[in-house]
């Protein structure tokens, strides 16, 4: 269907659709309607398509089992059923406007029906994506979905030759509203029934971290690595890895815990991570190392089912500290700086101007220690390196992060260090535990074991630079 429109008079979609009757399963949600943002009709920029926007309400009396689920995993619910549409939409000829498809540019509006398997993240995440969030969610009242897409304008898309009145956009919309009714109304209820559940319960485990002494849970069978995509090219957004993809497994000398999935019905085992230990993940290139504390930092956010991570649970308000040039300015950077290098304006503890790598480190751990951040996550990758470990010309007036976990180390009591090394062996003999990374499977190192080895490496290295 090709809608033929005046520009001028596209904005009034809440009229089309004013008299919709109330009796149906799926109404307008006229109480969310926000004209101009959140409801609308307009040419796209190039006039081959409308598109439009608009809040719908799909009736609890019309969604099977509704009255059985927790009101804790309403979102799971949500990102549940957003996906069983978006699936839909090519099957089902009355969804195809979400979707964009019936217009020239499809691509243009891939985001729409791009799959999501994050059912909560941090505000500002894949605002250009359709997912559980301010604009899609459950209550008591039903489902409430702000649904968006594009209909091909009049002289354009597959059918060309038609020009429509703009009432044929009322009748595209009605049929929209019949095709979700009927597509959520023949949602398998063990899906979502699962994806309330699991959301239920990371939320619950999550709170009660904290009591257990931990900052992290990765249960046994995660998948942290991710497969990124032109939508989703933020890994807390990426879904799972295609192809090979090994499961993570918790050592049995790292001491695997035990964590119940209340809601779902189920215990698992895995790796956790204490509060206010230093934990260090080592490997070789390519191992994993840094998609191992990424599934830690998306740890933060809830999963559907299948997603990988939905068994990766993290506590909020951790830091991720990194280098790279930016303002300092106010920052305190005594705890690794007893002065400040020439041409750097102000004193250790009140920072001037623009800092380098190794200063906004310094400045990155100082502010995470200051909020008392459970847990700081740094990567060996993407670290300045001489703020982290010490070496022969170092300045005296540096102290680096090993010489204080080796000399003060209650400065960092009950915050967790958490990091990725390869090469950083003085500060990983400082870890409390060592993980390491090989083909991609994990396993424990104990403490004493790698100080021993690294002494007789060290040793090694010291006579042959005598030869």
């Amino acid at each position: 269907m090709s809608i033929s429109m005046n520009p001028a008079k596209i904005s009034g979609l809440s009229d089309l659709i004013s008299d919709i009757t109330q009796n149906s399963g799926c109404i307008p949600d006229k109480v969310r309607f926000r004209p101009g943002t959140n409801i609308y009709s307009v040419l796209s920029f190039d006039k081959t398509s409308v598109q439009f926007s608009l809040p719908l309400l799909v009736k609890p009396c019309f969604i099977p089992e509704f009255c059985g689920f927790s009101p804790v995993g309403y979102d799971g619910f949500t990102a549940s059923v957003i996906e069983h549409i978006k699936r839909s939409v090519p099957k089902d000829r009355r969804l195809r406007a979400l979707g964009g498809l019936d217009t020239v540019h499809p691509a243009h509006y891939s985001a729409n029906i791009e799959p999501v398997t994050v059912i909560k993240t941090s505000p500002g995440f894949g605002q250009k994506l359709w997912m559980a969030g301010p604009d899609n969610f459950t209550d008591a009242k039903g489902l409430h979905l702000t649904v968006q897409g594009a209909l091909p304008a009049a002289g354009s898309g597959r059918n060309n030759s038609r020009r429509e009145s703009p009432g044929d956009i009322r009748e595209t919309i009605i049929s929209l509203m019949d095709g979700l009714l009927d597509t959520v109304g023949k949602i398998p209820v063990n899906e979502v029934s699962e994806a309330v559940s699991i959301s239920a319960d990371q939320k619950r485990i999550r709170s009660m971290l904290v009591d257990l002494g931990l900052v992290s849970f990765i249960a046994d069978g995660s998948l942290p690595a991710r497969h990124f995509s032109e939508h989703r090219a933020n890994f807390r957004l990426a879904g799972p890895k295609h192809g090979i993809n090994i499961p993570f497994r918790c050592p049995k000398n790292l001491s695997p815990v035990e964590i119940e999935y209340e809601e779902s019905g189920y215990t698992i085992s895995g790796l956790g991570i204490k509060r206010g230990e230093v934990f260090a993940v080592v490997g070789s290139n390519a191992e994993g190392k840094s998609t191992f504390l990424q599934g830690i930092i998306s740890g933060t956010d809830d999963h559907l089912p299948g997603d990988g991570r939905e068994g990766i649970i993290t506590v909020g308000r951790g830091s991720f500290v990194e280098t790279g040039g930016r303002d300092i300015s106010g920052s305190d950077i005594s705890l690794f700086f007893k002065s400040l290098p020439p041409g750097i304006s102000g004193t250790p503890k009140h920072v001037s101007g623009t800092g380098s790598g190794s200063m906004v480190m310094a400045a990155g751990f100082s502010e995470s220690l200051s909020k008392q951040s459970p847990y700081i996550l740094f990567d060996e990758d993407r670290s300045a390196t001489n703020l982290l470990v010490p070496n022969c010309i170092q300045c005296e007036d540096v102290s680096t992060l090993t010489d204080l976990l080796r000399e003060r180390r209650e400065i960092f009591s009950g915050t967790s260090l958490i990091f990725a090394a390869a090469t950083m062996d003085l500060l990983i003999a400082q870890s409390e535990r060592i993980m390491r990374l090989n083909n991609h499977c994990a396993d424990g190192i104990l403490v004493d074991e790698y100080r021993q080895r690294l002494y007789r490496h060290m040793t090694e290295t010291a006579a042959s630079l005598l030869e």
